[in-house]
């Protein structure tokens, strides 16, 4: 479903951005985080990068009962350069399929996408059509949640 998962790992893959978002989820709320498989994708233009982190289960607050078999997205937040904190949203496979593995950090949109999603169609709560092309399985974009999005296939249709 996320080929950016299927991709060998590379050095940017284990900035210090990435090692920042690993530290700040802790151990409290995630169990089984395989660290082969974290990923970090550049957004040009979008604020700087954001991490998929894949886990074996998530719970929101320690106590809750978790969602299994997760793919979490962190951006960092920065203030003067550094690093301060963060946003981060944990998504099952279906949730990915049905467009809802959505986060916001500030005005920063960021989602999940499957394989066969060529562009998100974001609608905003007044009708206005933002088209965003993703990269490796995340499309981000400036503003606030949308009220719809439709998934875009490569030959320009609809797919959800």
């Amino acid at each position: 479903m996320l080929a950016v998962l299927r991709r060998a790992q590379t050095g940017n893959d284990r900035s210090a951005d990435t090692l920042f978002a690993l530290r700040a989820v802790g151990r409290t709320t995630f169990s089984g985080v395989n660290v082969r498989y974290v990923r970090r994708v550049d957004l040009p233009g979008a604020g700087g990068g954001i991490v998929l982190i894949p886990a074996a289960a998530h719970r929101l607050t320690p106590g809750v009962a978790p969602d299994f078999d997760v793919v979490c997205l962190w951006r960092t937040d920065f203030a003067g350069g550094r690093p301060i904190g963060g946003g981060r949203g944990c998504y099952t496979a279906s949730r990915i399929a049905n467009g809802t593995a959505l986060q916001s950090l500030g005005r920063h949109i960021d989602m999940l996408v499957p394989d066969d999603v060529s562009a998100v169609e974001a609608v905003s709560a007044n009708g206005k059509v933002t088209r965003i092309v993703p990269v490796d399985n995340v499309a981000s974009w400036e503003g606030g949640l949308p009220r719809a999005v439709h998934f875009i296939d490569a030959a320009g249709k609809r797919v959800r």
